[in-house]
């Protein structure tokens, strides 16, 4: 299993950083909103798993098409914009109950984990196209993959070797508390020499310490939240689109709840 997580990630890391690097916020966008609607897609499944009815066709049309018109709406319009389209589709869930309502006793089960779905994966990713879109995005998006990657890999090797406390048993038996300790640290030490390293300042390294803290701190509970997710559903995996690692939910899981923060932490400090 590790063999493979390593060779998919030395075939996709490369390809991802190219991307990055090139600033093109078209491109990119395209490629967050592929993401977006892959693993609201793999959302979808698990959810189906929990749910007591069925997602109908029209729900799930729906959501693509948001996922991929929050994401898109990034380039041409503001955030009053996005936050518009995820009030359309809200507005869309109404027709759908409408229609269903007489023949689907557990419609507003499926509609609000939905709702829930929208605001979990393609909002947060769009936050991500509007960090890229500032001075410096581009940057500030490889900070915080790799920040968030060093999360994930001090988490394992710690938690591997040192990890006796569990954190969230009832969860997921593996995470312990030394396993959290590691990763925080992995996240710090990467976050504040990679800052240096972009942007040559000292001062403004020290600054992205806590930062990493904040940001390690999200992807751990971004980590636990899509593991208990899973874990009501009775599956391992989201889905096995990476080889070694998975599904594209189980890859950005902590991604996603760290991104709002970075977006915070851009605005306001860093």
């Amino acid at each position: 299993m590790l063999i493979k997580r390593v060779i998919t990630a030395i075939v996709v890391l490369p390809g991802i950083i190219f991307l990055i690097l090139q600033r093109d916020k078209l491109g990119f966008s395209i490629a967050i909103a592929v993401v977006s609607i892959l693993t609201f897609y793999e959302y979808l499944e698990i959810v189906t798993l929990i749910c007591s009815g069925v997602i109908s066709r029209k729900v799930k049309a729906l959501s693509y098409l948001v996922c991929a018109g929050i994401v898109a709406g990034v380039l041409f319009t503001s955030m009053a914009g996005i936050l518009a389209l995820i009030g359309f589709n809200t507005l869309f869930l109404g027709f759908i109950v409408m229609l269903d309502f007489s023949r689907d006793d557990y419609i507003f089960d499926v509609i609000s984990k939905q709702v829930l779905g929208i605001v979990y994966i393609p909002f947060s990713l769009c936050l991500l196209v509007l960090i890229y879109s500032y001075d410096n995005g581009h940057l500030y998006v490889l900070w915080l993959l790799f920040v968030v990657f060093a999360n994930d890999t001090g988490a394992y090797y710690a938690g591997s070797f040192y990890g006796k406390r569990h954190l969230a048993p009832n969860i997921s038996p593996k995470k312990t508390y030394m396993g959290a300790v590691g990763g925080v640290v992995g996240s710090v030490l990467t976050g504040f020499l990679l800052y240096y390293l972009f942007f040559h300042s000292l001062e403004k390294a020290l600054v992205a310490i806590p930062c990493s803290v904040l940001i390690s701190v999200a992807g751990q509970v971004g980590d636990l939240f899509a593991s208990a997710l899973k874990r009501a559903a009775g599956v391992k995996d989201s889905g096995r689109i990476l080889p070694g690692h998975g599904g594209m939910l189980d890859r950005i899981d902590g991604l996603l709840f760290a991104i709002p923060v970075l977006y915070v932490l851009r605005m306001f400090i860093l």
